[in-house]
């Protein structure tokens, strides 16, 4: 008869014995498949079974709960025992479709022994008729299927059996239990407290070994593979297991070891792959860790001890002393006992040494050869420094093409050159541009001694002294014709433009409303600043400093000469111009 039933299902086993009798009922259940059979040991819930919490005694996936053996007194009266089983049909394995119920003895009476006997079982608050367990005389009969619960889709249904198993309980182990269960399960084993140790032991170990493998701790594996060996637990993966642990205990001494000596030897790259090498066997091995960390940190300073000796030695070649100096100091900062560090600071002292006492000297050698005009020899010995004073090369770079300026002039033939250029310039009718060509020409020609061209530069000179409308670039002036209308009407203002009163002249002409000129006396204002920058320039001249302000003087020049021209369109005196342009020339 199938009833349908409700979690939680409640079964308890109780009997009345008299107070010698030590015998006792068991209760028991097996949770069994599709194909009638339990999938492992774990799904057959006794007293024995090794997984317990603080509830009892529990299936594997804890949905069935067996309670100790329970004295109950003055219920049904004195002695009653019982076993407690509760059901949790929502919590069951979806795989199992039956679960049941035994219940057995270990009396040599069988069934007959027990006084009272029942089975009785609760669902949803329902309380349903105890079964009395009796095999009817039979002193044999010690196992009886009292019922079992199976699944219906999404519900379960109880069926009373009441059918007496002809044995023990380990008869009805051979008919849940599969073959290769009962090989490795023995009844006599699985059903023997010694052996419930044993294996609690064992699971106990197992955890050990898996706690140890999460830690990486090897030789507690091995030590816990060689107990489970002396227990006789045979397993082949737990040989397999040791056999690992001993190769990576092993390969991790081995790649740690070597890691300490390259330590010791300063090879940190391989250091680093040591190092790297035990980390993958154990990644929290502190000191394979801080080895790597130190490598890492050498091999970066390593590099840029590397890169800082390159370039002192690369500046060192080119004599640039300086730039290899603070290359070589770089190198100390960070490691103070370099020996190619320190060798070749030694050499960059002594090159230093002896290159300033051969710059000296051929700065001497250049100043007696640029005094005695013998530019060619001043050329090389220019081009000695600019290879010797690396540091200073863009310097004697440009004093370098000074001098080659000045040995280009000595020859006639580059000279006549120059003038038929400036002739070229004045037919264009750029007059203005070939006077300054012309003036420097001029000037250089001097610097020289070189008098040999005076008379022709001043023909052409003369020749540049009309100067058009093309020429004037630097300042808008108004057409001549107004400068006469000018110069017929406002008397008063040209006194003062030609007096060089340029100030009272610009007021003046401001007044007339003659904007033109007004604008052209700020100019004049401004431009006029040349001749007395000139001259200060020129009262500072001596023999000794005559070459410091050549640079200077030789920049004025045109400024000079673009003043004059302006001041001669307009008829203001330029004798004071002239005279300073001519002094510059003399003077170089």
């Amino acid at each position: 008869m199938a009833t349908q039933i409700s979690s939680p299902v409640v079964i308890d086993v109780e009997w009345q014995r008299q107070s010698t009798d030590s015998s006792e009922l068991y209760l028991s259940a097996f949770m069994l498949n599709s194909d009638g059979k339990v999938r492992d040991i774990k799904d057959i819930v006794y007293y024995g079974t090794l997984i317990q919490n603080q509830r009892g005694v529990v299936s594997v996936d804890e949905s069935i709960v067996l309670s100790a053996s329970l004295q109950i007194n003055n219920v049904h009266g004195e002695n009653v025992v019982a076993h407690n089983m509760i059901v949790e049909l929502e919590r069951v394995d979806p795989n199992i479709k039956r679960v049941v119920f035994v219940v057995s003895t270990d009396s040599e009476f069988g069934l007959d022994s027990y006084t009272n006997a029942t089975f009785a079982m609760s669902f949803g608050g329902t309380q349903a008729s105890p079964i009395v367990l009796t095999d009817n005389g039979d002193a044999n009969i010690k196992c009886l299927i009292v019922g079992y619960i199976e699944r219906h889709n999404t519900t379960w249904r109880f069926f009373e059996e009441g059918t007496a198993i002809n044995g023990t309980l380990e008869e009805a182990y051979n008919e849940y239990a599969t073959t290769d269960i009962r090989k490795r399960y023995p009844y006599e084993k699985f059903f023997s407290m010694d052996w419930l140790q044993k294996e609690q032991e064992v699971a106990r170990i197992l955890r050990k070994i898996r706690e140890a493998e999460n830690n990486f701790d090897f030789s507690s594996v091995i030590t816990s593979c060689d107990e489970l060996i002396a227990l006789g637990h045979e397993d082949d993966n737990v040989a397999k297991i040791k056999d690992s642990a001993i190769k990576k205990k092993q390969s991790l001494k081995k790649y740690l070891q070597e890691a300490e000596d390259f330590v010791s030897k300063q090879l940190w790259d391989s250091a680093k792959n040591s190092a790297e090498l035990a980390l993958a066997i154990s990644p929290k091995l502190e000191r394979a860790v801080t080895i790597k960390l130190m490598a890492y940190a050498k091999i970066e300073t390593s590099q840029k001890v590397l890169m800082f000796l390159q370039n002192a030695e690369k500046y060192y070649k080119n004599k640039d002393y300086k730039k290899s100096l603070l290359s070589v100091n770089e190198v100390l900062a960070i490691d103070s006992k370099n020996n190619k560090a320190l060798n070749l600071l030694g050499k960059i002292k002594m090159a230093e040494s002896s290159s300033k006492q051969t710059l000296k000297s051929l700065l001497n050698q250049l100043e007696v050869a640029k005094n005695t005009k013998d530019y060619e020899h001043a050329l090389e010995i220019c081009k000695s420094i600019i290879n010797l004073d690396q540091s200073n090369k863009a310097k004697w770079l440009q004093e370098l093409d000074v001098i080659s300026g000045k040995l280009r002039l000595m020859s006639s033939r580059t000279v006549r050159k120059e003038i038929a250029d400036i002739k070229a310039i004045i037919r264009a009718e750029e007059k203005e541009k070939a006077r300054i060509k012309l003036l420097q020409l001029q000037q250089d020609l001097h610097t020289l001694d070189n008098h040999e061209y005076d008379e022709v530069l001043e023909g052409l000179l003369s020749d540049c002294s009309s100067v058009n409308n093309k020429d004037k670039i630097t300042i808008t002036t108004p057409e001549d014709e107004d400068f006469q209308e000018v110069k017929e009407i406002d008397s008063e203002a040209l006194t003062y433009l030609k007096k060089k009163d340029f100030r009272k002249a610009k007021v003046t002409f401001a007044k007339k409303h003659q904007s033109d000129m007004a604008q052209l006396c700020t100019e004049l204002i401004t431009k006029s600043k040349v001749v007395s920058e000139a001259q200060e320039i020129l009262n500072k001249i001596t023999p000794s400093t005559k070459n410091r302000y050549r640079a200077d003087l030789r920049n004025i020049l045109p400024k000079l000469a673009e003043l004059e021209t302006l001041y001669n369109q307009y008829e203001i005196p330029s004798d004071d111009i002239h005279s300073t342009i001519i002094e510059i020339n003399n003077n170089f």
